[in-house]
């Protein structure tokens, strides 16, 4: 956290005799912990927080439960507001009619600074929905983007079933679904999946999202939403909100299908922020659920703890994680199935972190000439393929292969 922002804060604090509101705006996820990590060493203890991990129509009271319970806390952090946020506009939403109508209620009963910390879309929500409450903030502090550390691009593959056919197999498909489906959702569910694979991913989510609007409360509905969201351009932030939203109605439900598919996808979320240790908690959660050892379940896993294992430089245990995953991926889908060679894409890149440029080129090389078959030029997949491509015939510097080996 940059400097200025947090000793302003620390000011705010030190100097408060009662309820004061401010809020703390922070766009990159991974500046969140680093803010946090700041606040306690500057003063010496971790303040207390509220986590909003579920969809709650009125949180005063729990905010009113903090303030009974932590009388003599010198200020009370609030995170998480995003998670219960269904629409971006924060319209017709009753969370923020409530937070909007309790200005006075926390006036009286909380007795110390109450911090929200936020993206910047919240903000701008946060000022529409409740400008009574918005209105009295003693301050807005904007924390300052960071360069973000660069990671790799993941291909974060969906519905193995049509994966494996080649480019002509999969556009029949599509055709004889059309036929079906204005009378059967499930085959325009099926649609979905194709039109995802063919690179058409604004019809899938128009396909998608029609079908959400369409459905009555159910399995087929549970589908098309969990379907909207991985086929989603929604930006990050409000993405993340939806997916942990659904998440917490899936665990309600105990629905453990979609449950693990939005659990996996809030962990692709956090590990593409550069949360390394909130995916990994994700993914320890996900491991409680024991998944037969030779599961595409367990292949998925077992893959996204590789990738976790690259992402903080442990290049043998990722590479232990990928021969476990591609053992799996192989036996269910065969050795040239696309979700197996996302694995080796990932092999890849491990080959290229560790400086063996030729062996990487060479492994991208087979992955692009069996891809390229099934899977079309445009597909974000193949984009990210072709990008790591240009990456190793253009090495850092400008020197040769040989003289970086």
């Amino acid at each position: 956290m940059a400097e200025k922002p947090l000793n302003t804060l620390a000011r705010l604090i030190g100097r408060s005799r009662g309820f004061s509101l401010v809020l703390v705006v922070i766009d990159q996820p991974a500046q969140r912990g680093r803010f946090v990590g700041d606040l306690t060493d500057l003063f010496g203890t971790a303040l207390p927080a509220i986590w909003f991990v579920e969809t709650t129509p009125d949180p005063v009271p729990e905010l009113l439960a903090a303030a009974r319970n932590l009388p003599h806390a010198p200020a009370i952090l609030v995170f998480g507001l995003e998670s219960w946020m269904s629409e971006r506009t924060a319209q017709n939403e009753p969370f923020w009619a409530r937070l909007n109508d309790a200005r006075e209620v926390l006036i009286r009963n909380v007795h110390c600074p109450l911090i929200f910390v936020v993206t910047g879309f919240l903000h701008d929500a946060f000022a529409r929905a409740a400008p009574d409450l918005f209105s009295g903030a003693s301050a807005v502090l904007r924390v300052p983007r960071k360069q973000k550390s660069k990671l790799s691009k993941m291909l974060w593959l969906r519905f193995p079933r049509w994966a494996g056919l080649d480019l002509d197999a999969k556009r029949t498909e599509l055709l004889e679904l059309t036929g079906q489906a204005w009378f059967l959702p499930e085959a325009r569910l099926q649609q979905v999946e194709l039109l995802w694979w063919l690179g058409q991913e604004q019809e899938a989510w128009s396909l998608a999202s029609d079908l959400v609007s369409e459905l009555e409360p159910g399995s087929l509905k549970n589908e098309a939403l969990v379907k909207q969201l991985l086929v989603s351009h929604e930006e990050p932030e409000l993405l993340y909100s939806r997916t942990n939203g659904l998440r917490s109605q899936f665990l309600k439900s105990e629905d453990p299908r979609w449950l693990f598919e939005t659990a996996c996808l809030v962990c692709e979320i956090h590990r593409d922020w550069g949360n390394r240790d909130v995916a990994r908690r994700f993914l320890a959660a996900l491991h409680s659920a024991n998944f037969p050892e030779m599961s595409p379940e367990r292949a998925r896993m077992t893959l996204l703890s590789a990738i976790l294992y690259l992402d903080g430089g442990d290049f043998r245990s990722s590479r232990d994680e990928l021969s476990i995953a591609r053992k799996i991926t192989t036996e269910f889908y065969g050795p040239r199935h696309p979700l197996s060679l996302e694995v080796d894409y990932v092999m890849a890149l491990v080959a290229e972190f560790e400086g063996k440029f030729s062996d990487a080129r060479r492994e991208l090389s087979r992955i692009l000439e069996l891809w390229l078959a099934l899977v079309p030029v445009g597909h974000r997949s193949t984009r990210v393929l072709k990008a790591m491509e240009r990456r190793l015939l253009t090495p850092p510097g400008g020197r040769s292969l040989a003289e970086l080996e």
